[in-house]
């Protein structure tokens, strides 16, 4: 940065424009960090505190150990997977709400882990979705859940069932899905 102030004293440039081509020319990622002034005639850089604090954040060194004989990139494999796999407990924790495991049998605690994998595998696809329809950008997991719960299946005696009316909304939101408008499906009467 420093280089780049001095450099930019020692040249004459008569206005931005030429002061921006100069530094587009043999400064590159320039304006990331700087912003051009002009004031009372005189053109001065003045640093942009947060590109340079994001640049700073990047800097560093990656260390990562192991006490197997592989290469770079299949280590590098391996801890990104690490990663994924921590993040799906991480899932379970706090997306999924599963609380503590407070069970007494061994098979109590292998079903809750089933259920709680079934639930991970389900959250999974509908976040897989909404990145792949860009639904995570009006919505989170826990608002579009709420939206669709509002779609209610009420029984009017032994044979007859109705549907709540299917918001525009609610259908955009099952079709993204692949997922047939409860109001169009063949539920609406049962013998």
């Amino acid at each position: 940065m420093l280089e780049v102030e001095s450099t930019v004293k020692n040249i004459d440039c008569k206005n931005k424009e030429e002061l921006d081509t100069f530094l587009t020319e043999h400064i590159k990622g320039w304006k990331n960090i700087f912003q051009i002034l002009e004031r009372s005639g005189k053109i001065k850089l003045r640093r942009k505190e947060k590109g340079i604090n994001s640049y700073l954040e990047r800097l560093g060194t990656f260390i990562l150990i192991s006490n197997k004989n592989i290469d770079k990139k299949e280590a590098l494999y391996f801890y990104r997977r690490k990663d994924v796999i921590e993040k799906f407990f991480d899932n379970i924790k706090n997306d999924i709400n599963r609380k503590r495991l407070r069970v007494h049998k061994q098979e109590t605690f292998e079903g809750r882990l089933f259920v709680d994998f079934i639930a991970l595998i389900i959250y999974s696809w509908i976040k897989r979705i909404m990145r792949d329809e860009e639904i995570n950008k009006s919505l989170t997991v826990q608002e579009l859940i709420y939206e669709l719960k509002k779609i209610k299946l009420i029984r009017l005696g032994e044979k007859k069932t109705v549907i709540t009316e299917v918001s525009k909304k609610q259908r955009q939101l099952l079709e993204k899905f692949n997922i047939k408008s409860p109001d169009k499906a063949d539920l609406v009467t049962r013998t």
